[in-house]
């Protein structure tokens, strides 16, 4: 049941968040909106290991959501903030 409802919550998300994927690819820049939400819906540390701070998810759960976001452009995911490190999300508008 977890992983289903994880699964369509990333899904929905990612769904939302294409619409700013013209600008994404114009600028090659992930858009603090993106950052920001990946983050208040703890997205952002699924592919960190748990005791670094990461999510605990199972793997096939963590594959899924990567998956799901992958939809997205490749600079967007779970990988973009393992290299660039969490934004400060308190100067996000």
């Amino acid at each position: 049941m977890e992983f289903d409802a994880l699964r369509a919550g990333a899904r929905e998300s990612v769904d939302d968040l294409l619409r700013y994927e013209p600008e994404f690819v114009r600028t090659a820049k992930v858009l603090e909106i993106v950052d920001r939400t990946m983050f208040e819906l703890g997205y952002a540390n699924v592919a960190i290991s748990e005791e670094f701070g990461g999510s605990g998810l199972d793997l096939l759960t963590r594959t899924a959501i990567t998956i799901e976001f992958s939809r997205m452009s490749g600079k967007a995911g779970p990988a973009h903030w393992l290299k660039h490190g969490e934004p400060n999300v308190t100067q996000v508008k």
